[in-house]
Order: C-alpha cells, then structure tokens, then sequence
C-alpha cells in the first residue's frame, strides 16, 4: 500500500525559502468551448418556481440532464468532472462518478445566492449559459472549521491576501464558463446587478463502484 503523503516537486520559490502548500482545496475552471447558443434556448423554454428563500428561480425539474435534448451538456459536464478527478487527481478506473442531479437557476436583476453547500453529493459544479459582468460572480468561502494557517480564535490583520490567508475567493464567470468544486465547500452568488437574466446550470456528482481494500473494501452501486 503507498504511503498517504505526497512531495510536491512544483513548490513556490519565495526569495531564499520554499513554501509548501499542503492539502489544497482543489476548485477547477475551464471556458466551454464552442459554446452551443441552443443550450440558452433550452433553459428559456423550462419551467420555473421561486426558489423557497425568494432570492432567485429554479426548474421543476431537479434531473434537467436526464432530459433528451440536454444530453449533450450531459456528456459535456461528465467530461470536465473527469478531467479534474481522473486525469488531474488520478482517481482509479475502479470509480465512476454519476450525475445524481440537475437544475437551472434562474436570477433576475436583484437576484442572488445565500451561503450554502451541497449536501449528499461529493462533486457538485455550475456550467453558466447567460452571464455578463454585471450579473454577479460565484463567491467560495473558507468554512471556520478549516484551520490550514491560524485558527479562527486568532484573527490577526494581513497588509495584502493570497491564496493561504484569504477569507473567500470569487470567481467572475463568463458565457461557457465551467466551475467544479467539492460538494462541502461552501460558496454563494452575487446580487445580479443587470438587467439582463442570469442562467446558469447546476450538478451533483457521487461516486460508484469499489473503494477501499480488504477489510475496508466498500462497493458502492
């Protein structure tokens, strides 16, 4: 069995010393390309309710990829959660990971997103198909539990923020723009500050398959 740790030979040069970044959160973005205008047609035409926090719109439908005519994007979302899982984070050929479900958030100008995660699910993304600079960005924050610098009961001032000591992290999405993300962390959506609709396609992903040896083993179905 290989050891659980992992020497990073790409590390930071910072002046005289090295920096390691341990344990990551890994957050993938990609631009999707060419962009299919058809996808926008498709979430015009679905039909949607008030969200319960009355902040933003959502399908009836919760599995709008398991629709016929959104197979495409079906296809396409599965490609990128593979990309980040298989071929960057080498996950084994004994783990498939399955689309559980899917929806279209709708926001109009005022719009936005409470803080929240995903729950049960373990990769969950956002696909935007009609966005501007003014509709508002996805914003990821750093749970209070997560202590990879100072713990929260230490809260000291920094001249400028990175990577390692920022609270949140906000991404500002374009037309095809793909997020992926763990499931747990947490993130919210601007106030859609445009006239124009914001529409943007959300997923959860689990794993299948065999995970774990010997008297761990586990076969998830």
């Amino acid at each position: 069995m290989q050891p659980e740790q992992y020497n990073d030979e790409g590390i930071d040069n910072i002046g005289e010393f090295r920096l390691h970044n341990l344990w990551p959160i890994p957050l993938y973005e990609n631009i999707v390309n060419p962009f299919n205008s058809d996808w926008i047609n498709l979430a015009l035409n679905e039909k949607y309710e008030r969200m319960h926090s009355s902040n933003g719109d959502i399908t009836v439908n919760r599995y709008i990829l398991d629709l016929p005519e959104f197979s495409e994007l079906k296809q396409l979302v599965t490609y990128h959660v593979n990309i980040l899982m298989k071929n960057y984070l080498g996950a084994t050929s004994n783990v498939e990971f399955c689309l559980l479900n899917s929806w279209i958030n709708r926001h109009h100008t005022g719009d936005y997103g409470q803080l929240h995660n995903h729950q049960n699910s373990l990769i969950s993304g956002c696909l935007y198909l009609q966005v501007n600079k003014h509709t508002g960005g996805i914003r990821f924050y750093k749970n209070s539990a997560w202590t990879n610098l100072l713990p929260m009961s230490v809260s000291i001032e920094y001249e400028k923020f990175n990577h390692i000591n920022a609270q949140y992290y906000t991404i500002s999405p374009k037309q095809g723009s793909i997020v992926i993300f763990p499931s747990h962390l947490e993130h919210m959506i601007e106030k859609n500050e445009s006239d124009e609709i914001r529409y943007s396609l959300a997923f959860n992903f689990y794993v299948r398959g065999k995970v774990g040896k010997e008297e761990y083993e586990l076969t998830i179905k």
